[in-house]
């Protein structure tokens, strides 16, 4: 049986680094998946390469990547503020602005990564049951 995508999702996401804040000092960042052409956009930036276990992995989000599917699929926070304490309303103009290089990494790598299937949840697929096609014979 196939995963499907649900492209209209959306979710919640709070930093590593605030997880352990209690819920009014969390920054919420509301995350949509990307489109199918943005994902061959963003493999397309990627490298690929054997990881240290032997494993296929990706090669981290950064740079261009990373504000490419910012730019599409951060469509909103709550609670973020200027160091004043001012809050920041969220601006899909000017919202990069506002994120330090480090949380824009995060955040689209949780975006990135929010669909993938690894190789082990792929194997444990009921659909990957799938018997060897009867051999002709002679």
């Amino acid at each position: 049986m196939a995963i499907a995508t649900d492209r209209n999702q959306t979710w919640d996401y709070v930093l590593k680094s605030e997880k352990n804040l209690s819920d009014k000092n969390q920054t919420i960042f509301t995350l949509k998946p990307m489109t199918v052409a943005l994902e061959d956009k963003v493999l397309d930036s990627h490298s690929f390469g054997e990881g240290d276990d032997g494993k296929m992995v990706t090669r981290v989000v950064t740079g261009k990547t990373s504000t490419m599917i910012l730019e599409n699929c951060l469509i909103g926070w709550k609670n973020l503020n200027r160091v004043d304490g001012t809050p920041i309303n969220f601006n899909k103009d000017d919202f990069l602005q506002y994120l330090n290089r480090e949380y824009r990494i995060e955040i689209a790598t949780e975006v990135r990564g929010r669909f993938d299937i690894d190789e082990d949840t792929a194997k444990n697929l009921p659909s990957a049951d799938v018997s060897e096609p009867d051999t002709l014979k002679d």
